[in-house]
């Protein structure tokens, strides 16, 4: 997908080294982009307000001595609650 995403950027040909489209189209490349959005994910968790219900479901290293209730646990199901 970024080869095409690159492709179309420049206008380039097909047959272009993909390395340079990219570097040319100012694609970072997959996996470093992915790294940049989980860190950015953990830095807005962090800055949740401790009694924020989405804290609850993060998992424990983000509670700070709040626990999910019973209640709390079966309304939120799938992987919303596995989220970790």
């Amino acid at each position: 997908m970024q080869q095409k995403a690159g492709l179309w950027i420049t206008g380039a040909f097909s047959t272009s080294p993909m390395g340079r489209i990219e570097a040319l189209a100012g694609l970072i490349p997959v996996h470093l982009h992915l790294q940049k959005m989980a860190g950015c994910a953990n830095l807005r968790a962090a800055t949740l307000s401790d009694t924020h219900p989405l804290r609850l479901i993060l998992g424990q290293d983000y509670h700070k001595g709040a626990q999910p209730s019973e209640a709390f646990q079966q309304k939120v199901k799938g992987t919303v609650m596995e989220i970790n």
